[in-house]
């Protein structure tokens, strides 16, 4: 039985009324008991119960419904913005990339008429000539160039502080024709000589010039940035072999470093000497095609 807390009671206490049902199927030994069940209206300050609670229903002020309802939708959108926004009260910026600056290099000819590319020989049969295209299956012939144009990925300066050449293999020259390129003046001020016959290679600072005038290239190290990125140009020897190599750049920024590996797109670059190469030229005036050196009414 309830007994309410007729301490508590005022206007809209609440009305006990005990309601004996009978009982319901159940256990063999249960069958008999009754099943008392306790209603009430209003509201229940204090409430007593006597025996056993077997189930409680308890039935609310439906007006409390939306206030309710809208309190949770307010708290749910207060954990949501916290989780958006985070703890330390503004949005994460995100990491610097683990190497704060990128390469990306060209391999070319220099327009000085002696270097060229090294094509497997197919006989007599003229080539169609590209001035800045590389021939399909040809390989650089020493003396030709890779430019490497390198840039800054963030807000920070990045000093360069060295850059070593890595010989990958060496094999005996590349056999073919040899198809050289435009003859012109070209020399810039961060220019580099490597020559990769040496036991140790290593990339030459040498001087360029611009407007008729010598311009001093001091060496390592450098400095890039996003807005200022940095250009170099590496002449490249390879007097007796076929040498597959890339370059190896160090790095620091602030309290960072880290080594930079260079490479044509992702393949090593691969540079032969011409020792094994017969001469093609290329056909003039037309400037088309490269032809066997015997049939050029100019030389080479």
């Amino acid at each position: 039985m309830i007994i309410p807390d007729l301490g508590n009671t005022r206007d809209g206490a609440a009305d006990c009324t005990d309601v004996e049902k009978s009982s319901q199927p159940g256990p063999a030994d249960a069958q008999d008991a009754p099943i008392t069940g306790n209603v009430m209206s209003g509201r229940a300050h204090g409430v007593v119960q006597a025996g056993t609670v077997d189930q409680v229903h308890l039935h609310g002020d439906r007006r409390l419904l939306p206030v309710t309802l809208a309190a949770v939708a307010v708290l749910a959108l207060t954990v949501a913005l916290i989780a958006w926004i985070g703890p330390g009260g503004s949005e994460e910026k995100p990491a610097p990339p683990d190497v704060p600056l990128a390469a990306k290099a060209v391999v070319g000819l220099k327009p000085d008429c002696k270097s060229g590319w090294v094509l497997p020989d197919h006989g007599d049969e003229p080539i169609p000539y590209g001035r800045q295209q590389q021939p399909e299956g040809s390989v650089l012939g020493t003396g030709g160039r890779v430019t490497i144009t390198l840039q800054g990925l963030t807000g920070d300066s990045v000093v360069l502080q060295d850059m070593r050449p890595e010989v990958l293999k060496r094999e005996a020259a590349v056999r073919g024709v040899l198809l050289p390129g435009h003859c012109g003046s070209d020399v810039t001020p961060r220019s580099f000589e490597l020559d990769l016959g040496s036991p140790v290679p290593s990339a030459v600072p040498q001087d360029g010039s611009r407007g008729g005038e010598t311009v001093k290239n001091p060496g390592f190290p450098y400095q890039v940035h996003r807005t200022d990125p940095e250009q170099f140009i590496i002449t490249v020897a390879s007097p007796d072999e076929y040498v597959e190599w890339q370059l190896r750049l160090k790095w620091t920024s602030g309290d960072r470093s880290g080594e930079l590996v260079v490479d044509d797109g992702g393949k090593p670059f691969r540079t032969t000497a011409v020792t094994a190469a017969r001469q093609f030229c290329i056909e003039y005036p037309e400037m088309e095609r490269w032809i066997p050196e015997e049939m050029s009414q100019f030389p080479c």
